[in-house]
């Protein structure tokens, strides 16, 4: 992907680009619907993509940062499928990146804080945001996958601690996910995810 156009929030050059786009073409090479514009679920809630911007199902306009999130899927122009091999951020990243402490601090932890204490909340609030089981076993643990973009999952395996240990776990995304969107652009979209599953706010 073009290092330029891997930038948030939209600027006029995604602006730019959007407006000329082949926006149906993108809906079937990402096997979505269209109805003048790309129609998609992100996070519980309904967007269009249209050449004139993204809007939410309200008819008003999304935000910028989830626009350029939107904005970036819809004009890929991959028709990669997910491998089903789930690698680390780290992993995706490179070396020398410092994302995985980053994910400890801003993630894991706030979740051990959250769902230590009660695994069934985990488990309601990842199944309200569309997650499915994952069908590994774990032993004292749970694994779940999310797809908050279609082609695009993700997938949490968590530990919960106790008094003597931390909670311990891996956030992973499946090896084709920076052919959707850039790295940064998918750095941001786990982070809204797991905040909202910690936070609770849908």
């Amino acid at each position: 992907m073009d290092k330029e156009r891997d930038i948030l929030p939209v600027n006029k050059l995604a602006m730019e680009d959007v407006a000329t786009a082949d926006l149906e073409g993108s809906a079937d090479r990402l096997e979505l619907e269209y109805d003048e514009g790309v129609l998609l679920n992100f996070l519980l809630q309904s967007y269009v993509v249209t050449n004139k911007g993204v809007f939410k199902e309200s008819g008003k306009p999304a935000s910028q940062i989830i626009s350029a999130l939107l904005i970036q899927y819809c004009l890929s122009n991959t028709a990669s499928r997910p491998t089903g091999n789930f690698v680390s951020m780290s992993q995706l990243a490179g070396p020398g990146s410092g994302i995985g402490s980053y994910f400890n601090s801003e993630i894991l932890t706030p979740m051990d804080k959250e769902f230590s204490k009660d695994i069934e909340k985990l488990k309601t609030r990842a199944f309200k945001l569309g997650a499915k089981k994952d069908d590994i076993e774990l032993s004292g643990g749970v694994s779940f996958i999310f797809e908050p973009l279609k082609h695009v999952p993700v997938k949490l395996v968590f530990y919960p601690g106790d008094d003597e240990f931390s909670a311990g776990g891996s956030i992973l995304l499946d090896a084709s996910a920076t052919d959707f969107v850039g790295f940064e652009t998918l750095a941001f979209l786990v982070t809204i995810l797991f905040r909202k599953l910690i936070e609770g706010n849908f």
